[in-house]
């Protein structure tokens, strides 16, 4: 997910054992049209997908303003941001182009990536499918897609494969991983806020699907049946630090 998760898993493809291909699926989602293409000219094979169309926010939010103003800011510096310049660290840009990607159809990709896992004719469906993710917390693109992307999938193999044997395990780099290439403070800033901010959702939805979020959370989940669902089962997060703050 985003520009680096979509590097990373576009150099795992090149090195994957040709023979374990059939059991492998390689999927890159982003919003920056620049990103996508570069990856597609280093000969990425996987399934690519661009959330974002030639419009501005401001006509993306027109397309269902009802919906949109329950959860997105009003904002005029943003109206007038090409959705194909990616996110822009402001990671509610991202989802806003997921949700509209979602009612275009865009993410079939995805689900025909699953397919060819398992609906193979030589394939056991019971096995459980693994689903790893990859991304940054720190980018406006990758952090804002986890939840949602995760959670599509998610509803994708329970409502129309009737599988719920899924093992998601998500693998993230933290702010700092970034910091020694952001030319100022300001922007390390907005990495780490960025990175704060992921971190907390996860860890609210992830409390919530166990019974253990506070009851005063509540009301900043928007659909009670649908958001109670846990996000990953595992999490990974990667530093530049390690435990005792040596730089690895």
């Amino acid at each position: 997910l985003g520009g680096i998760g979509s590097e990373i898993v576009s150099m795992v493809e090149k090195i994957a054992n040709k023979s374990l291909r059939t059991s492998l699926q390689f999927a890159v989602v982003d919003t920056d049209i620049n990103t996508l293409g570069r990856i597609k000219r280093s000969g990425f094979g996987g399934k690519m997908i661009q959330l974002s169309d030639d419009i501005t926010v401001e006509e993306c939010l027109a397309s269902d303003p009802e919906h949109y103003q329950r959860w997105f800011m009003e904002n005029k510096i943003l109206a007038n941001k090409p959705m194909t310049e990616g996110a822009g660290q402001i990671r509610c840009v991202s989802r806003l182009a997921f949700e509209l990607a979602v009612a275009k159809g865009k993410l079939r990709p995805l689900e025909k990536s699953v397919d060819q896992l398992y609906l193979d004719t030589d394939r056991n469906i019971g096995a459980a499918l693994r689903i790893i993710v990859v991304s940054s917390l720190a980018g406006g693109t990758g952090s804002g897609l986890i939840i949602p992307v995760t959670m599509y999938l998610r509803a994708y193999l329970s409502d129309r494969l009737s599988q719920n044997s899924v093992i998601v395990r998500g693998v993230f780099l933290t702010a700092n991983c970034f910091f020694s290439i952001m030319g100022s403070e300001h922007e390390r800033k907005s990495l780490a806020g960025n990175a704060y901010a992921a971190v907390k959702e996860l860890d609210a939805f992830t409390k919530r699907a166990d019974g253990y979020l506070p009851s005063l959370y509540n009301k900043v989940f928007l659909d009670d049946n649908n958001e109670k669902t846990l996000i990953c089962d595992y999490y990974y997060l990667f530093s530049a630090k390690n435990e005792r703050s040596l730089d690895l």
